[in-house]
């Protein structure tokens, strides 16, 4: 083993090391800090959080706004005159038709 030599500088680890974590970081991580969004990754993975974290709250308000309340049925003969006119002009005859055979029966 003669001739073998070993390094005792921490300086090229850390390159090896900055190197390795350079090559590792994600494309988002590099796009936002060229932006100058951010200055280093720990700033862009903060700010991918927060972004992460609106977005799910904004998706469960709009998710919650599906489930809110339905609609209320009102029969034909109690709408006004507007929402009547609301309705396409086939299906209101069609209701006024079964309507007035309801009403003779």
């Amino acid at each position: 083993m003669e001739g073998l030599k070993f390094e005792d500088g921490l300086s090229t680890d850390t390159n090896r090391l900055n190197n390795y974590q350079q090559k590792q970081q994600s494309t988002m991580i590099k796009l936002l800090i060229r932006s100058g969004l951010v200055k280093d990754q720990k700033q862009a993975n903060n700010l991918m959080l927060v972004i992460i974290v609106i977005f799910l709250l904004l998706s469960i308000y709009l998710f919650s706004l599906s489930f809110g309340s339905t609609p209320k049925s009102v029969p034909y003969d109690q709408m006004t005159e507007q929402q009547k006119q609301n309705i396409s002009p086939q299906e209101r005859a069609f209701i006024e038709k079964v309507t007035k055979n309801n009403n003779e029966n």
